[in-house]
Order: C-alpha cells, then structure tokens, then sequence
C-alpha cells in the first residue's frame, strides 16, 4: 500500500508542473489562451485560480459574451448579466490585488443599453491599474460617438499604446496623455478640427475615418508609420502636415485632397521611407516620386465616372522590390519602362488598368505577378526567367482572352474566369487558346464558376488539339481545377 501511495504521489508530481512556477511564466503561457480558455483554466486548482486573479490581461468581447460567457453565467447561477456590468464586475474583482494591467480590451456594439459612464468606469479602473495597452472599439457606431473626457486616463502613467473607435474627443485635452503614448490609433472617431501634437515617443499613428479632421499638424521626430484615411463623409479637405518625420518608413494616405506638389516637397524629405501607400487622392494628376530606399509602392487611382489621367514617374525609385497599380490611365508604355528600369523589381500588381492593350514585361529579378481585370488587354509578353507565379483573372470565357507569353518554366500559374451567361463555339476555341499559352509552366490552377466552362461540347473535341500537349517536364506538373459552383477539384498529374 505504501509503495502504491509514494508511487501515486510521484506521478502527480510529474504532472504538475505549475506548482511550482513563477507567475510572469504562467501569465506567458496563459496569453496564448482566448479569454474563454483562460477563464475556465482558473477552476482547475488553487494555484490556477491565483494566478488568473494577478493576470495583467483583459480582453472583452461582447460577440463572444452573448455567444457563449452569458449562457454560461445564467445557466449556472440564474442570473441576466448584461456585457458592461461583467466587464465591470470582473475589473473589481481583480483590481484590488494592485496588479500591473498589461492589456486591456474592450470591444462592444453599440445599443440603448450601453451606457457611457459604464465605459468611462471601465476605462478608469483599467487606467488606475497603470494600463500598459488600452484598445478600446465600440463597433458600428457611425453616427452616435461616446464621450470620452480626459480625466478617463488622468492616472495611466505608463501608457504606451493607445487604440479608440467610436468616440468623440476632444484632442486639444488629450495632449498630456497623448505625450506618453508610442501607438496610436483613432478610427472612426468625431473628432475636434486641429490634430496637433508634439511627441518624442510616438512611432505609430493612424488616424482613419475621423470626422471632423480639418488640418494634421504633427511633429514627432520618432514616427515610423503614419496612415491617413479620410472619413468617407467629409466636405472639408483636411491640411497635412508631416514634414519633421525624419524617421518615417511607412506612409498610407487614402481619399485625402493632396496635391503633386504635396507629395513631391513631403516625401524626398523621409529619406528612410520604406513602404508608400495612395489610394483615391483625387487631386494626384503629375507627380514624381523621390525616395531612394522606398522598397514597396501602392497606388490606387481616384474612381469616378469620367477617371482623370495620372502621370506617375518612379524611375528614382531604384530600390523598389513591390509594386501595385490599381485603376490608373497608365499605358504600354509605362509599364515596359518602369518595370525594365527597376531591377531590383520582385513583386508586381496590375489591377483594372483600362488603357493597357499590349504590354511586354522584361525583368530578370521579377518572382510574382499579378494582373487583375485589365479588360482591354490584348496580347502580354512577359520576359521574366525567374517568374514563380502568376495570377490572372477578370476574364469572362465569352470575352476574347489575351494572349500571354510566358517565358518561365518555373511559374505557378493561377487563372480565374469570371460568370458568362453563355457559351459558344468561340467560347471554347478562346478558352483552348488561352490555355495553351501554359502547357510548359510547372502548375495550373483554373478556377470557374460553374463547370459549363470546362466540358468542352463532344463534337469539338473530335477535332480539336488539346491545349496541353506541350507538357515536358522533369518530375510532376500539375493541373488543378478548382470548380465553385460546385465545390469540387480535379488534379491531373504529367510527366
């Protein structure tokens, strides 16, 4: 009996192994755990239950309340628990062990029922546990924003990281908080007209959908990554102000009124900028862009019904490694230019460029390309050896497909045909055509919507050649057929 009990003792010793561990390394392993997860690991033992309550991260989800903590709640005890008086009860229940508060989260929908002094409550208790992280969304509220005074966050001395949605502020009386925080984020905020700031520690900012916004004035030597996206709404252009971010490697600017000359005096001046990002800045009609280090370029042209012609010169661009054209008048042209200039050229994107009808693409470095509902396009000679995969697609099978001429035997080549309403002989003949371009790639993948468009009609295929007969490799090449109206996949494999 005594050998079966000191037996059973040092198996149960074996197994627990959180006994006797320090509590930042339990905290460790429970952050890899949801919320949920972590809230039941604290019913196991005593010492899970400890170190639940010293936990220095709250993450609240009113999604995840509704779909399963609140069934839990009243199926155990009985009681109707609404989503703040939780949040709010759990805060208590662990605030009083004075813990460093690492993270703390809060996401809710917007109701009757929410109340503003129960956020701003919650706010507070997560600020007077020296809240590190404070992500704070009140989702979907487009129209009604919850006040948030400064006083919330008056005792939150080491906060680092601040990220607020759906909240009105006024950031004049934000500013001494403001000063302690490295990330910030504001989305879908109404917000006071003038957004000035002064920071040595800010590296991040993002600033998307704030209505309100009439001039940015920001002056932090710091930054890394600035985003601007205007709110959709707004009237009034919004006057930008970013020229002292020496260190700035990230800018994304979207449906602001910025002019070529804002872009040419602002951008040689971040001359560590790595990644710029335009989308719909409607008043970019001739701009050059200098940055000798910028490594990835995205830009996206502003849509209307009569789209304005944009002239964009990157040839000082030497180092660019990415780059994606959406929607622009760019021509032939351009792109044989641009892209046989940049020679250090790995990834590039070509998405519903209207005017493009022959384009030949030369680059001995390029690895992927992407070209996306380019509906003019004839005919695209692609010179590039070290090719690995190419994406095609917007082509419907009734429509004239371009013809692609494709030098590597390396690529990995993804096609997808957008619906037809219906389908002729020249549908398949297209259809044969276009996929003989591929016979010597490594992989196809062709994806329809329905699988009308790959059963070839039984009298043609008594005649026709099929469009594959090329197929010379060394080891496997594969065809994948991927069919979505059916959710079905054929491999066929050749040797």
């Amino acid at each position: 009996m005594e050998m079966e009990k000191s037996r059973k003792e040092l198996t149960m010793a074996a197994f627990d192994r959180f006994s006797d561990m320090p509590d930042p390394i339990v905290h460790h392993i429970m952050s890899f755990l949801p919320t949920k997860s972590a809230t039941r690991v604290s019913a196991l033992s005593k010492r899970f239950n400890s170190a639940w309550l010293s936990y220095p991260v709250f993450d609240f989800d009113e999604a995840l309340y509704d779909r399963e903590v609140f069934p839990y709640i009243y199926r155990t005890s009985g009681k109707e628990l609404k989503f703040l008086d939780f949040v709010l009860a759990s805060l208590k229940k662990h605030c009083p062990s004075n813990i460093y508060m690492q993270r703390f989260i809060l996401r809710a929908w917007p109701c009757e029922l929410i109340s503003e002094d129960q956020i701003q409550n919650s706010i507070c208790l997560a600020a007077d546990c020296n809240v590190k992280e404070l992500i704070v969304k009140i989702q979907g509220s487009q129209e009604n924003y919850y006040r948030l005074p400064r006083t919330t966050l008056q005792n939150a001395k080491s906060l680092s990281v601040l990220k607020l949605s759906g909240f009105s502020l006024e950031l004049e009386d934000w500013i001494p908080c403001l000063n302690l925080v490295e990330d910030l984020s504001l989305k879908s905020c109404s917000v006071s007209a003038n957004f000035m700031l002064s920071s040595a520690k800010l590296t991040n900012l993002n600033l998307r959908y704030c209505r309100g916004l009439e001039k940015i004035e920001i002056d932090a030597l710091n930054l890394q990554s600035f985003s601007y996206i205007q709110y959709l709404e707004e009237q009034h252009p919004c006057e930008i102000n970013i020229s002292h971010f020496k260190n700035l490697k990230s800018l994304t600017i979207e449906g602001s009124a910025i002019s070529d000359d804002w872009l040419e005096y602002h951008v040689p001046k971040f001359v560590l900028l790595r990644n710029l990002k335009l989308v719909a800045c409607r008043n970019l009609q001739k701009f050059e862009i200098v940055a000798l280090n910028l490594q990835s370029f995205s830009y996206t042209a502003y849509c209307h019904k009569e789209q304005h012609p944009c002239e964009i010169n990157l040839s000082h661009c030497k180092n660019l490694k990415s780059l994606t054209i959406e929607k622009p008048n760019i021509t032939d042209d351009w792109v044989e230019y641009h892209v046989s200039k940049l020679v250090l050229l790995r990834n590039l994107k070509l998405c519903a460029c209207r005017n493009l009808q022959k384009i030949k693409i030369n680059n001995q470095q390029l690895k992927s390309f992407e070209l996306f509902g380019c509906e003019k396009l004839l005919k695209a000679k692609i010179e590039a050896p070290n090719l690995i995969s190419f994406d095609c697609s917007g082509y419907a099978l009734n429509s004239c497909c371009p013809k692609i001429i494709l030098s590597s035997t390396l690529a990995h080549v993804q096609v997808s045909f957008v619906a037809a309403r219906s389908l002729t002989t020249n549908s398949f003949l297209n259809l044969r055509d276009f996929l003989s371009c591929f016979g010597h790639c490594k992989m196809l993948s062709l994806s329809f919507v329905s699988d009308k468009g790959l059963i070839f009609p039984e009298e043609m295929r008594k005649y026709l050649v099929r469009p594959l007969l090329d197929l010379r490799h060394e080891g496997w090449v594969m065809v994948i057929i991927k069919l979505d109206g059916v959710g079905g996949r054929l491999a066929l494999a050749c040797t």
